[in-house]
């Protein structure tokens, strides 16, 4: 049963991680840090300019780190938090389920899962 339900927090991560958007954090800052170099690098920018465009690339950043964190945190936190629930009420034991999702069939699945999903939305989306 905890394999079960250690295999349900997996699909439930990755559901809820490709509704928060999470996968397409990564490209915005890449995008944002790729400004950032850019404006440094730019030999006609005056250096009011270059500090005005870096700041605002530094703030952009930090909004994606607290977007991401935030993201990943609810994207964990609920699966988890049923799987509490579900302790709770003596269906299975929460022990059992965190030693189950550290266990490499588990781990293999969830990343199989991930990256699948990345895979089949870049492709749909004609990108790879």
């Amino acid at each position: 049963m905890a394999f079960a339900v250690a295999v349900f927090v997996c699909v439930a991560f990755v559901a809820l991680a490709d509704r928060l958007g999470i996968a397409d954090q990564p490209v915005k800052v890449a995008a944002a840090s790729r400004r950032a170099l850019q404006t440094f690098t730019d030999p006609t920018l005056h250096d009011d300019a270059k500090e005005r465009s870096m700041r605002a690339d530094a703030r952009a950043l930090g909004r994606l780190f607290l977007v991401i964190t935030a993201s990943a945190l609810v994207a964990i936190g609920l699966p988890i938090a049923a799987v509490w629930l579900l302790d709770a009420a003596g269906v299975v034991a929460f022990a059992a389920v965190l030693d189950a999702l550290v266990s490499w069939p588990v781990l293999t699945a969830g990343v199989v899962m991930f990256v699948g999903k990345i895979g089949y939305d870049r492709i749909g989306r004609g990108s790879l």
